[in-house]
């Protein structure tokens, strides 16, 4: 038990955690006062005690919980209650899902009804679904363009979409 509050206590000052990403920035030379109730309430607590590793970055919550659903599962598709901040310029500048406000807005791919998301700027992206009844979020297939050489290796594809390529001394050989 020891050696998992010694993790917790590492990812809440390294990672900032839940909130403990108000921790002075380094050096920092205190840490603030934390009683052991503070460590038994805690879902990253829990989380390590179940032998799962902390994520790299905190989770959005949904309802002021730790949403770790959200970022693991690949397919999944969530009803949420959801709605877009606009800027004084009406456009959109972030989102209040699930009670968390937290999201940029990565893309507006329409207007209104369809936007790309992604919490705190770290973790994968969102499709967020605003209809006139519901809203859904559905996590994105990864997106990446690597520069090798000269050449391009694009990666942006659609789910189930399987492309190989193989890469060799700097140029795509196949795909």
């Amino acid at each position: 038990m020891a050696l998992d509050a010694a993790e917790w206590l590492r990812t809440l000052w390294n990672v900032g955690y839940m909130g403990a990403g108000s921790f002075p920035a380094q050096p920092r030379s205190a840490f603030p006062l934390i009683e052991l109730e503070d460590v038994l309430k805690s879902a990253l607590f829990a989380r390590i005690r179940e032998g799962k590793r902390p994520l790299p970055f905190p989770p959005p919550t949904r309802q002021g919980l730790p949403w770790h659903d959200l970022v693991e599962s690949r397919e999944e598709t969530h009803a949420v209650a959801a709605e877009i901040v606009r800027d004084g310029e009406e456009q959109a500048s972030g989102a209040i899902i699930a009670g968390c406000s937290g999201w940029q807005i990565v893309e507006e791919v329409a207007r209104d009804r369809e936007y790309i998301v992604q919490h705190q700027g770290k973790g994968p992206l969102f499709r967020l679904n605003l209809e006139p009844t519901a809203a859904s979020l559905c996590r994105e297939p990864p997106r990446w363009t690597r520069r090798i050489g000269s050449r391009t290796l694009d990666r942006n594809q659609a789910p189930g979409d399987v492309r190989a390529g193989q890469v060799r001394a700097g140029r795509i050989v196949a795909k």
